[in-house]
């Protein structure tokens, strides 16, 4: 009897040592199992699922099946062949993410490196064209590629990525192939952004009206990013190598443009018109056009800014004498306003060429008497005896001999320039901003 006893209680304190056990190392170990999604004091807060796609039909599910919603949060987990959208759709191809007309993508895709190949959107009698038609402010876009798309889209916001953008951020995206729409804002990234925009690099062709190499539109910050295009507009205006119309208060910086840009009046290298600020950044390009051609910018507002830049390519116009813009190595002309704007630390290295009244190695006319000061151009290479073809200038706008604007020279004749923190010269060469380097 005494040994039965004893067995019960020593199988009862086992089987208590047992449980208490697992409730304590189950407890400790799995908080976010006892979370309440629905209780705003519970610090642990909502927990969100993460969507994967893998195929071309997954991505085209989003927005279009409740297990796909235009608020979810989506990666891609391997390379997507999108080739066979050429045949989607009675040759429309693929339909745009939120094309409804009460529809925007309100969620985030993360393409975790991942490229979407071979995309086609062909529908030129509609609007918000692009991977995804229209974007809330919440919306964001990361890490991802899209390689040898071909997008058309109709009168307005066509662009590779996103036609009308909203989204907070966009980054990490490289984008390869060619966008076309009818008139307003194309880009090969977006039609028209207002975002966040970082770490961009776009190769290919962009047609339109109002068009850039990243957005037709910017009303944002774009910084890091990089354009190898051909910019063409369809009797056009405010087109631009990386942005057709930088608004104001937009900003761009760190940012390159190399390729060609053609138009016909307010064209520029970098931006069609700028109303923003522009800063350390360079083009590589051929800019043409009829009246108001940059290298920099075609036009740039009496409040608006652009320091520390350079220009290599060249910068051309055919135009006969009556027109009102000029012809510039860095600005067509500057617009008339309430004035604050600038323009400083610039320098041309371009081939300036046109038939016109008011063309010059740095500036063709100045408008609004804009603060001009600390710029350079190469008189040699511009073939430009003035520096602004029409207007005032400040200090430091001096043409310089190539000689004297490359190796250690630069310094010594480019006095305008800060060559502690921002440009550095290059052994037989022009200066370059140093953040090229990092």
């Amino acid at each position: 009897m005494r040994y039965l006893v004893s067995m019960i209680v020593v199988r009862s304190a086992v089987v208590f040592a047992i449980g208490f056990t697992l409730i304590f190392f189950g407890l400790a170990g799995c908080d976010d199992a006892v979370t309440d999604p629905e209780d705003p004091e519970d610090d642990g807060g909502p927990t969100t699922d993460v969507i994967e796609i893998s195929t071309i039909d997954e991505l085209q599910l989003i927005g279009n099946d409740s297990d796909y919603p235009l608020d979810g949060d989506y990666v891609l987990v391997n390379d997507i062949d999108a080739s066979e959208t050429a045949e989607w759709n009675d040759g429309e191809g693929f339909e745009p993410i939120a094309q409804g007309e009460d529809d925007r993508f309100d969620g985030t895709l993360d393409g975790q490196g991942f490229s979407i190949d071979a995309l086609v959107i062909n529908r030129p009698d509609s609007e918000d064209v692009g991977l995804v038609s229209k974007t809330t402010n919440r919306a964001e876009f990361a890490d991802l590629q899209l390689r040898d798309i071909e997008i058309i889209g109709g009168e307005r916001n066509v662009g590779g990525l996103v036609g009308e953008s909203q989204a907070e951020k966009i980054s990490d995206v490289r984008i390869e192939g060619s966008v076309e729409g009818d008139r307003f804002t194309v880009g090969l990234l977006a039609g028209s952004s207002s975002g966040e925009l970082y770490d961009i690099n776009v190769e290919g062709i962009v047609r339109g009206e109002r068009v850039g190499g990243i957005t037709g539109r910017n009303r944002g910050n774009i910084t890091r990013t990089s354009a190898v295009v051909e910019v063409r507009t369809r009797d056009g205006t405010r087109s631009g190598g990386l942005v057709g119309n930088n608004w104001q208060d937009s900003e761009i910086s760190k940012s390159v443009v190399k390729g060609t840009v053609e138009g016909e009046h307010r064209i520029g290298g970098l931006v069609g018109h700028n109303s923003g600020t522009i800063r350390e950044s360079r083009v590589e390009a051929d800019v043409s056009g009829e009246w108001t051609i940059g290298g920099l910018a075609g036009s740039n507002s009496d409040h608006a800014s652009i320091t520390d830049a350079y220009v290599k390519g060249s910068v051309s116009g055919v135009v006969d004498g009556s027109s009102s813009g000029g012809i510039g190595g860095a600005v067509g002309g500057t617009r008339s306003g309430d004035g604050g704007g600038e323009i400083s630390g610039v320098y041309v290295a371009a081939d300036v060429v046109a038939d016109h009244r008011w063309m010059g190695g740095l500036l063709g006319r100045n408008n609004d008497e804009i603060a001009i000061s600390s710029a350079y151009w190469d008189l040699d290479k511009s073939g430009q005896e003035a520096g602004v073809g029409e207007g005032e200038y400040g200090e430091y706008v001096e043409g310089r001999t190539t000689e004297q604007m490359q190796g250690d020279a630069a310094e010594a004749n480019m006095t305008g320039f800060d060559f502690d923190d921002t440009w550095q010269v290059v052994e037989d060469d022009y200066p370059v901003l140093q953040w090229e380097n990092e």
